[in-house]
């Protein structure tokens, strides 16, 4: 079980509006686990900036290494992945616990909270969804030998209807699958995050795909549509004619006649 689960369950912290953090990478920097609160913005900083100088500054929450940089860095943004239900449930995630016991490195961070600058260093990456990523990363091999650690945001869509422990499984195992094309791609060298959009985010996502496209008429719909405007500015026209119309108050009769 991950380790971060017994913690959380025992921390004096409330859980409620967390998201977790679960990272691994192949350069040799250990096991470690991060309990302070950390904003979303300062966690996408600072894995974005593994490999760099910036990541051996002192405060970084990854801690890289310059001579040893990842060819391929994968955020997978998980709806639904909260605090929670890692803590009730981490054992659906099985794969991703696999690849950080098995990396050279793994940090878990359960409070993660959302920031005011949104994806933040993650904003100008590549996206793509999870049932994309593979045939994505196929077509572009250079990713994994041009010596530069490329930067790409995996979007796991929540599944319509699905309980916490299906949703957690389906995520798990897309993150297995396209760990493992990553890794033999690149020969182990990539390092991998797993969280959960900040709220804003998602809402604009799901606002994108819902949004309607525009509203599609016909030559004939839009004649008809015409005509009936004139008829109905024709009645209109009519009808407060109609009430313009006075009659006398009363009608002068001659008597003599």
């Amino acid at each position: 079980m991950i380790s971060l689960l017994a913690a959380a369950a025992t921390a004096a912290v409330a859980t409620a509006g967390y998201t977790p953090a679960l990272a691994w990478g192949h350069v040799a920097q250990g096991h470690a686990e991060h309990f302070r609160e950390v904003e979303f913005g300062d966690l996408a900083s600072s894995f974005r900036s593994l490999g760099s100088a910036d990541a051996a500054a002192p405060g970084s929450l990854l801690q890289g290494n310059a001579k040893a940089r990842p060819e391929v860095q994968l955020v997978f943004l998980a709806e639904g992945l909260t605090t929670d239900a890692v803590r009730a449930l981490g054992g659906r995630l099985a794969n991703v616990q696999k690849l950080m016991q098995g990396a050279a490195s793994s940090l878990q961070a359960p409070f993660v909270k959302p920031s005011t600058v949104g994806l933040g260093a993650l904003a100008a990456a590549p996206r793509v969804s999870g049932e994309e990523a593979e045939a994505y990363l196929s077509k572009r091999p250079e990713l994994f030998t041009n010596g530069a650690p490329d930067l790409l945001v995996v979007e796991l869509r929540a599944l319509a209807g699905a309980t916490e422990e299906q949703l957690l499984a389906a995520h798990d195992a897309l993150v297995g699958r396209i760990s493992a094309a990553v890794d033999a791609a690149s020969r182990g060298s990539y390092a991998a995050l797993v969280t959960s959009p900040p709220p804003a985010a998602a809402a604009r996502r799901r606002l994108a795909a819902t949004s309607q496209k525009g509203i599609r008429t016909t030559p004939t719909l839009l004649t008809a549509q015409l005509i009936s405007l004139i008829l109905i500015v024709i009645f209109m026209s009519g009808f407060c004619c109609l009430f313009q119309l006075q009659t006398p108050k009363r009608f002068n009769v001659d008597k003599h006649a």
